[in-house]
């Protein structure tokens, strides 16, 4: 669940930072919706800045607008269109529509001169407060040269000219024409430019004239629809990239759902072999984990237990028949020599019943894993000493041979009593049936494990075997039948405990010349 939320968290970050780092969500959509708002603030300083340069030949073009860029407060530059840092498809639409207008962390616009090969361009910080009242030095200083060229008998002629061909709100009016609060502003005293704010985004600049009667305005200058676009840009872009993002996650998790849907489905109808296959990287690997061991478990459980089932019913068979047969005498004889033998032969009969289901019932006990960590470590010596005092294998003495260090107590391991006793009973009364002449114990430890082995100098079993022995009802050879051998359970008992333990059980070859059996237990520690 945690690596699914993990997923869920980056995939809404790391394309909200990516998309502010590597790109500029605010131009992306400025330059693509805002080029009319742009021309519409920039164009009567295009005006201004185009009616200085035709006063002066082309070739000197370049420097006038070296000289004017110390009194403006952005960037301004001129070049012909040939030499301009843009792509040839930018170039082609600067020629086409006689403006552009490009965004990344600064807005540049981009204007064609009339009648001519250059192109004049304009960068600012599309950030800043374009209301500052320094935004409007530049215009002011070249509107200021025109008032100085003529008597001042002109001056509100030539504003009037100006008002209708810059599209900046210019209106030149008489100081006291300003509202009390402008008037008084000592700003316009040290030649400053006075800025009144209407409302957020909308305001009027009012700028000294080299005559201090006489004061310039300009505006109503509106921002809004820009800032407006702007906060547009560097919300909802952001938004649907988060959106996006989710959809692909929410996509991704939904076809991994269907597989795991798809896989219940076909299991729960059966289908026991199904498993669920998905990329190491996938939200739900670790739930597809889970239930492919789930899986796994039921499949081995329920053929297990359709083994168990064919086996118990062959097994069960045989002593059905017999008293069956049993019954029939009975009812058929009257001799009391008869019947007593044919009760006999029942009694005997209900008893090898008796032994098979409490065998059946003991291998099925070992079906899962136990919690082995709630299980308490004890000192494997002393407990197999007092197991062996109990334990009868006559007429061999069964002798425990162990390392000196694992002396006083101090090998152990974590082990339930009762199943580690009936383990070791299948093991001995196998290796007792067996052997010739002698039976031996040995217990070692390594590698976090202690194994008991048990040996005897018995036949021993071949390689071929050394598996399928420990499968339930698994008699070997007819020195292994059901007189000698019982029902071909102990064995897979064994197994069953060992399992259960955590553990594991093998045979090999034994140095007495017969087989050993080693069985092994997890966890083995020395005090």
């Amino acid at each position: 669940m945690l690596r699914l939320f993990t997923r869920f968290y980056v995939l809404m970050v790391i394309p909200v930072l990516a998309l502010f780092v590597f790109f500029n969500p605010a131009g992306w959509v400025l330059e693509r919706t805002g080029h009319d708002t742009f021309m519409e603030q920039m164009e009567g300083i295009f005006t201004l800045i185009e009616d200085e340069l035709r006063q002066h030949p082309q070739n000197q073009w370049p420097a006038v607008i070296d000289d004017l860029k110390p009194v403006f407060t952005f960037d301004i530059n001129i070049a012909k269109v040939d030499d301009l840092e843009l792509s040839s498809f930018d170039k082609s639409r600067l020629r086409r529509n006689r403006n552009i207008v490009k965004l990344n962390r600064r807005a540049t616009i981009y204007e064609m001169v009339d009648n001519s090969d250059y192109a004049l361009w304009i960068g600012s910080d599309v950030t800043e407060e374009e209301g500052d009242s320094n935004y409007m030095q530049g215009p002011l200083y070249l509107l200021n040269r025109r008032l100085m060229a003529l008597p001042e008998a002109q001056w509100p002629t030539l504003a009037k000219s100006l008002n209708q061909r810059v599209k900046l709100g210019i209106q030149l009016l008489r100081r006291d024409q300003l509202s009390a609060d402008i008037r008084a502003n000592p700003r316009l005293d040290r030649n400053k430019s006075v800025e009144e704010k209407l409302e957020k985004g909308l305001y009027n600049i009012y700028s000294p004239t080299p005559n201090k009667d006489w004061v310039w305005k300009f505006g109503p200058i509106d921002e809004r629809k820009l800032n407006r676009q702007i906060e547009i840009a560097n919300w909802v872009l952001p938004a649907l990239t988060l959106a996006l993002a989710n959809l692909l996650l929410v996509l991704a998790a939904w076809r991994e759902i269907r597989r795991l849907r798809k896989a219940s489905r076909q299991f729960g109808e059966g289908e026991l072999n199904t498993r669920v296959s998905l990329g190491k990287h996938a939200a739900l690997k670790p739930l597809a984990d889970t239930f492919n061991q789930m899986a796994e478990r039921i499949q081995h459980q329920v053929e297990s237990q359709r083994e168990l089932t064919n086996a118990v019913s062959h097994e069960l068979r045989t002593p059905l028949s017999r008293m069956r047969f049993g019954l029939e005498m009975l009812a058929t004889t009257e001799h009391p020599e008869d019947r007593q033998r044919f009760h006999q032969s029942l009694d005997h009969d209900m008893e090898e019943l008796e032994q098979l289901v409490d065998e059946i019932l003991t291998h099925s006990r070992f079906d899962r894993p136990s919690e082995i960590r709630s299980m308490d470590k004890l000192p494997i010596l002393p407990w197999l000493q007092t197991f062996l005092a109990d334990f009868s294998c006559a007429p061999f003495d069964i002798p425990v041979h162990f390392d000196e260090q694992d002396t006083n107590n101090a090998l152990q391991a974590a082990f339930d009593e009762r199943a580690l006793s009936r383990a070791l009973t299948n093991l001995l009364s196998n290796a007792c049936r067996h052997a010739a002449s002698r039976v031996e114990i040995s217990v070692a430890s390594g590698n976090k494990r202690v194994c008991v082995h048990v040996d005897d100098d018995g036949p021993g079993i071949a390689k071929s075997n050394r598996e399928r022995i420990f499968e339930p009802f698994t008699r070997l050879d007819q020195s292994r039948d059901r007189e000698s051998g019982g029902y071909g359970l102990g064995l897979a008992i064994v197994a069953r405990i060992a399992a259960w333990h955590g553990g594991a059980v093998a045979v090999f070859d034994s140095p007495l010349g017969g087989a050993r059996f080693t069985f092994c237990l997890p966890g083995g520690s020395r005090k």
